[in-house]
């Protein structure tokens, strides 16, 4: 009988591989740390920067971000990292932490990887809108908190649509502001509706993903040539969506419209015929008056709507129904029933007009 050889058990630091390879992050936090335990070696702390990375980009993913903040910080202080990389600011800012995040400005010795000015960048969006208690944690000369004012009174010139006092403001934001996005994003909005080609020279200034983005995307979206813009508009949130249907000057009573619309030029294939016909349909109030001739044009694709569109937007005249019904019935491959269609269409159109009097005699 051969002789069983015992298995070579595996290592902790091979086992901390295994389970963050496979994506079990909590357990190779765990074998990490223990290995910590016995000697601080480089290779052990990045394996258990990496494994608190993980796991708090999976609690992000799932929703949890106070618990993914805290995950993060773990990893900050027990292998020495800077807390203000990677998503943290991002978390801090979904979570709505806006104290927090201004509270790194504070934090002597961790900008190793970010420098003060570009965090004070970053952070550009949060000091606009934080209370004045966030920003008094900073200090006096912060371009953050001496630029804050001009800002917010260009902000407000914007929304009055006052050109002039609005370029007053901006001309208080210096160029290397943490802010200065802000200037261009502002001024391309109150050129939209005039200057549309100038707006977007001004927008295509402004680096993706800075602290404006939010705003910036919905003067992208509106410098967009043609219906472009309808497709651009259901990428962006609530708030920019309706920024958007504001600076396009779309009434309130067709931007559900709009918006379903949006939805279907979003979707990047044409909508099927019987798609905007139901939509029309149903929004019928709301639709301008050219929308009946579309929809008539697109009801041999659904010919089984006529009674609605006559409920939607009154009778159909007779030869024009029989039209509708004849092409309906070529979709269908139907040649005969086409056929009685056509015929009956042709006599009502060559009908002439006082033959029903003479009917009633």
């Amino acid at each position: 009988m051969r002789a069983v050889t015992p298995a070579t058990p595996v290592s902790p630091e091979a086992r901390a591989r295994e389970c963050f390879e496979a994506g079990r992050y909590r357990e190779a936090i765990e074998f990490y740390k223990g290995l910590l335990k016995q000697e601080r070696r480089c290779e052990w702390v990045a394996g258990l920067a990496a494994s608190y990375a993980g796991r708090a980009q999976e609690l992000a993913s799932k929703g949890m971000l106070p618990e993914a903040l805290v995950v993060w910080r773990n990893r900050s202080s027990l292998c020495d990292l800077p807390l203000a990389e990677g998503p943290y600011i991002g978390w801090l800012l979904r979570a709505g932490e806006h104290h927090a995040a201004l509270g790194l400005l504070t934090t002597a010795g961790d900008d190793a990887l970010t420098t003060a000015s570009d965090l004070e960048t970053r952070l550009a969006a949060v000091a606009l809108t934080a209370p004045d208690s966030a920003l008094a944690q900073l200090a006096a000369d912060s371009p953050l908190r001496r630029h804050r004012d001009a800002a917010l009174a260009a902000v407000a010139a914007c929304c009055r649509g006052d050109s002039a006092a609005l370029d007053e403001q901006l001309r208080a934001i210096p160029f290397r502001s943490p802010y200065r996005d802000l200037r261009l994003i502002l001024k391309a909005i109150l050129l939209l509706g005039d200057d549309r080609s100038q707006a977007g020279e001004l927008i295509v200034r402004v680096a993706a993903d800075g602290p404006f983005e939010k705003l910036a995307a919905v003067v992208r979206a509106g410098v967009l040539p043609g219906t472009r813009w309808l497709s651009a508009l259901a990428g962006l949130d609530d708030e920019g969506r309706l920024l958007l249907l504001e600076l396009k000057g779309c009434p309130e009573n067709r931007r559900s419209l709009v918006l379903e619309l949006a939805e279907l030029a979003h979707a990047g294939v044409p909508p099927a015929p019987a798609r905007i016909i139901e939509l029309l349909l149903r929004r019928n109030r709301s639709v301008p008056a050219t929308a009946a001739k579309l929809c008539r044009r697109l009801l041999p694709y659904a010919d089984k709507r006529l009674a609605e569109y006559r409920n939607a937007f009154g009778p159909l005249g007779a030869a024009e129904g029989e039209t509708i019904m004849a092409l309906a019935a070529e979709l269908r491959r139907a040649p005969e029933v086409s056929e009685r269609h056509w015929l009956r269409a042709v006599t009502h159109r060559c009908r002439p007009p006082w033959s029903c009097a003479i009917s009633l005699i």
